[in-house]
């Protein structure tokens, strides 16, 4: 369950990325973040795209739900 958290962290690979979205999609809070490292979530825009160190491999997306 999700909802409990402010900010859900993600460092996986693509393939389970569509099925946590859709967790995080339906149960986290309004307000609360879902960061993803090196992998954006597929067809949504991320509110925030940081890099960090080098740009391919270490860059965060951050969505506020």
């Amino acid at each position: 369950d999700l909802s409990r958290y402010d900010v859900v962290y993600a460092f996986l690979s693509p393939a389970p990325m569509p099925a946590l979205w859709a967790k995080a999609q339906r149960e986290m809070r309004p307000g609360s973040l879902f960061v993803s490292l090196a992998f954006p979530v597929p067809g949504g825009a991320a509110h925030r795209v940081l890099p960090v160190a080098d740009a391919q491999r270490h860059t965060l997306y951050v969505w506020r739900m």
